[in-house]
Parts: C-alpha cells; structure tokens; sequence
C-alpha cells in the first residue's frame, strides 16, 4: 500500500483506495494518529459516498481514541452538517455530546443531549443521551438520585435499547447501594454500646459488589473494600 502511494503514475482513485486501506490497518494497529493522517488524505475525496462516510467517521474516532475530544467533536459537527448523512443525523448528535462531556464541558454537553431527547425523543440515541448524563451523576457528582432520574428516562424512551436495558439494570444497583448505605448510616450512629459490625461489613461488601458488577465502577469498590480492611 505504500508502494502504491509512493508510485508517481497511481490515479486519484488508486490512492485514495490505498489511503483508505492504510487508514483502516493502522485504526486496528491503535495507531490513532497515522489512521487520522489516512483517512484525512486528500484523494479520499475520489472513493464513492459510503467509504467517505466511513473515512470521516474513523478520522473522528481515532481522535476520541487519542483522546482528541474537542477536535473528535468538531469532526463530528461537519458531519451532522452534512445532508448526505440525514439518517445518521442523532448519532453524530450524541458523539458530539459525548465527546464534549469527556472534554470537561458539561453544561455544553447537556444542552446537546437534550437536543438530542427533544428532536428525537422515544430513540435509543435518546435513550443513549439520557445513559450519559445518568453515568455521569453517578460517577462524577455522586448524585445518585438524580442519575436514577436518567437512567429512568433512558429506559422510557427505548426500553428495548441497549442502552435502555442498561439503565435499568443501574437504576436498580444504585436503589440497593443507596438503601445499604443508608442503613450502615444508622449502624455506625446506633446508640447500642456494640453496634451490628456483622451487618456493616454485609453491607459494605455488597456495595463493593454493586460498584464492580453491576455500576461499572473498578475505583470505588475497592476504595469501599479498602475501607473494610
């Protein structure tokens, strides 16, 4: 393939062709920057519409994988942009929120999903866009009531979805984690002389648990399990 793009007498096309088979290659190596560099080259523009689709959305994503997430993001803006890609329209909608959040701007993030829930409420993008702002309460705020909230609205608005499916399966984790918690609370403010440790510790490795199985939080289990030791 690089023999192909170094050869002086190659078409657009041929090029274009090696630039394309280059830039997948080196997408699966995780080879992001070169896998950008490829899908960018100039003589993608002589590939038929789907492979340029398709190159655009790699580009995009080699910049998420790089952690690039306001380029990802404005890549992923020229997209949404583009007529041709009607059909694909919420998705870019929600990488756009996605890769904004990762970038730390929340407030522009949640304007962007509820864009997304608005213009395409009963979806699984806006099942999706309700998932994210649900993870995001749970891991990031620690608001645990109001990401049960999203994660409610995300199972409403397409319970069938992947992202509806998990959804409910947190809301529940986070009902039981609370409802331990709570109850450690009152453990450790007992008045009894020799509090329930037996019950404490029950409790505490079953929110560990919840944390690593079910909330897909690695940290804070074993944060709550170092406690415990």
């Amino acid at each position: 393939l690089e023999a192909v793009l170094a050869d002086t007498s190659g078409t657009p096309y041929m090029k274009g062709k090696a630039h394309f088979r280059l830039a997948g290659l080196y997408f699966k190596m995780e080879n992001w920057e070169k896998a950008h560099h490829h899908y960018n080259a100039k003589e993608i523009a002589n590939l038929n519409d789907r492979e340029r689709q398709t190159a655009s959305e790699q580009s995009a994503e080699s910049l998420v994988n790089n952690k690039e997430y306001l380029k990802a993001a404005d890549e992923f803006k020229q997209l949404y942009k583009n007529e041709a890609y009607e059909n694909q329209r919420s998705f870019y909608l929600v990488r756009i929120g996605e890769t904004t959040l990762w970038a730390g701007k929340k407030a522009d993030a949640y304007v962007i999903f509820n864009k997304v829930n608005t213009e395409y409420a009963k979806t699984e993008q806006s099942s999706r866009s309700y998932f994210n702002m649900g993870d995001y309460e749970q891991t990031k705020t620690l608001n645990y009531e109001l990401a049960m909230s999203y994660y409610d609205s995300s199972y409403i608005a397409r319970s069938i979805s992947e992202y509806g499916k998990k959804s409910r399966e947190r809301r529940t984790a986070l009902r039981r984690l609370v409802s331990m918690r709570d109850r450690n609370e009152e453990i450790l403010q007992s008045k009894d002389s020799i509090p329930n440790m037996k019950a404490f510790f029950a409790n505490e490795f079953m929110i560990a648990e919840l944390f690593l199985l079910k909330l897909s939080e690695a940290d804070s289990a074993v944060a709550r399990l170092t406690n415990v030791i």
